[in-house]
C-alpha cells in the first residue's frame, strides 16, 4: 500500500474498503488482492467507515488543511460526496442502525445522525470526549467516555438509561453479547455489566491498560492487554481459563474463527492460538508493528501491518 493503514476495513461481500493515512480510499477484492483507488480525500481517514449499499460514511481529519474535521457520506457508484458536515472525530467508528448513524465526538458527545441528510437527530453530551465507537442493540446505544463511564442511551431519543463508572477512560468500543455488555477500561480492568440494568456482574484485572475491545465466542471472552498478554475468561464468572504471552503490546481486538483465536501484537507477529488451551498453533512475522484487528472474509483472515502491506491467510 502507499500509506499507513490506520483502521479495520469496512467489508461488503468480498470487497474491503480500506481508509489510508494519506487520504486514499481503496477497494480491495479479499479473494485475490486486486485493488483500486476509488477516492482521494483531503485529509486522513482515521477510523473504519460505515457502509450501506453504495454509501460509505467517513470521518476525515486535516492533514494539509489542519482545521479540516468532517463527517461525510460518499457515494461509491458516482465517487462523489453526498453530504458533509463539520465534525471532530479521530477515534470513533460509526455504527449504523436503520436510517441513523451513531458516532462519538471529541466534543464529548454521542450523535445520532440522519444517514440521508447528515442532520443531527439527537445529541447526548458527556463531560469528556467520546473516543469509543458506539454499539447499537435492541434500541439501546452503548458508548464509553474519557470520564470513565460507560453509557447506555435510548436509540430513539438519546436519553440516558444508565451509566456505569470504571476507574479509567473507556475509550474503546464496548461489546454486547447475549444479555451483557463488556467494557475495557484504562484502569486495567474488563467489566461485565448487565446490559439492561447497568449492574456489575464481574470484573477482571490485568497488569496493563486495555486499548482494544474483547472478543466473545460462545462461553469465552478473549482480551488483549498492554502487559503483552491475551487472556481467556469465562463469560458467566470472569474466571481465568488461560493466558498467553506475546513479545509486544496487544492493542487490537482478538478475532475468533472455529477453534482458533487470532491475535496481533506490536512485536510484528500474528498469532493463531487454540481457543480451549491457549497453545500456539502457528505464527507469522511481518516487517511492521500490528495494531489493527484482523478481518475475516469467508475463509480468509486479512491483516494490515505498519510495513504498509496487507496480508491474507487461509484459515
Amino acid at each position: 500500500m502507499k500509506g499507513s493503514i490506520l483502521a479495520i476495513p469496512a467489508v461488503q461481500g468480498v470487497s474491503l474498503y480500506l481508509p489510508m493515512g494519506d487520504g486514499r480510499l481503496y477497494r480491495i477484492n479479499a479473494k485475490d488482492g486486486r485493488h483500486e483507488v476509488i477516492g482521494k480525500l483531503e485529509g486522513r481517514i482515521p477510523v473504519t467507515p460505515g457502509i450501506r449499499g453504495d454509501l460509505l460514511f467517513l470521518s476525515i481529519t486535516g492533514q494539509d488543511k489542519r482545521d479540516l474535521r468532517a463527517l461525510m457520506a460518499y457515494d461509491l457508484s458516482t465517487k462523489k460526496v453526498i453530504w458533509q458536515r463539520p465534525f471532530r472525530n479521530a477515534w470513533s467508528a460509526p455504527a449504523l442502525s436503520g436510517e441513523t448513524l451513531y458516532i462519538g465526538s471529541e466534543d464529548g458527545s454521542v450523535y445520532a445522525v440522519d444517514t440521508g441528510t447528515g442532520e443531527t437527530r439527537w445529541r447526548f453530551s458527556a463531560p469528556r470526549q467520546i473516543r469509543s465507537s458506539p454499539v447499537v442493540k435492541d434500541n439501546m446505544v452503548y458508548a464509553g467516555s474519557d470520564d470513565g463511564l460507560l453509557y447506555a442511551l435510548d436509540a430513539q431519543t438519546g436519553r440516558k438509561l444508565w451509566s456505569f463508572e470504571t476507574g479509567g477512560s473507556v475509550s474503546t468500543a464496548p461489546v454486547v453479547a447475549h444479555d451483557a455488555v463488556y467494557a475495557a477500561s484504562y484502569d486495567r480492568s474488563l467489566y461485565c455489566i448487565d446490559r439492561i440494568t447497568g449492574q456489575l456482574r464481574w470484573k477482571f484485572g490485568t497488569e496493563g491498560s486495555l486499548y482494544g475491545p474483547p472478543a466473545i465466542h460462545e462461553n469465552q471472552v478473549f482480551i488483549g492487554s498492554n502487559d503483552r498478554k491475551v487472556y481467556c475468561l469465562e463469560t458467566q464468572t470472569g474466571k481465568l481459563r488461560w493466558q498467553h504471552e506475546t513479545c509486544g503490546v496487544v492493542r487490537a481486538a482478538p478475532v475468533v474463527a472455529g477453534n482458533r483465536v487470532y491475535i496481533v501484537s506490536t512485536d510484528r507477529r500474528l498469532y493463531a492460538l487454540d481457543t480451549e488451551t491457549g497453545d500456539l498453533v502457528w505464527q507469522y512475522q511481518t516487517q511492521g508493528s500490528l495494531t489493527v484487528s484482523p478481518t475475516l472474509v469467508d475463509d480468509l483472515l486479512i491483516i494490515g501491518s505498519e510495513d504498509r502491506h496487507l496480508y491474507a491467510f487461509k484459515q
